[in-house]
């Protein structure tokens, strides 16, 4: 599991134009790729640590996702143009 407030969660397109999520140390050390998807962005830490939530588009449509960092297994939380994107956690996470 990673440590939420330990480690920051970044994006980074690719060579092949893959947009690559990332977790790493504050202090710029253990980049772990946690996502490669061409149209994934605004990651964020889930609650508990366990998952990233990001904004990526498929099948022509916005789509809001879950990714169990345990698993693998992403499953879609919410589609739609409009309110499937940037994804925040309420209440705010601490």
């Amino acid at each position: 599991m990673l440590q939420i407030g330990q480690e920051s969660i970044f994006d980074k397109r690719n060579l092949q134009n893959i947009n690559n999520i990332y977790a790493i140390n504050l202090d710029g050390t253990d980049k772990t790729l946690l996502l490669g998807d061409p149209f994934a962005n605004s990651a964020k830490w889930t609650p508990d640590g366990k998952g990233i939530t990001f904004s990526s588009l498929k099948n022509n449509e916005y789509g809001l996702y879950i990714k169990n960092l345990e698993t693998g297994e992403i499953k879609l939380l919410k589609n739609g143009e409009s309110d499937a994107k940037d994804p925040v956690w309420w209440p705010p996470q601490k």
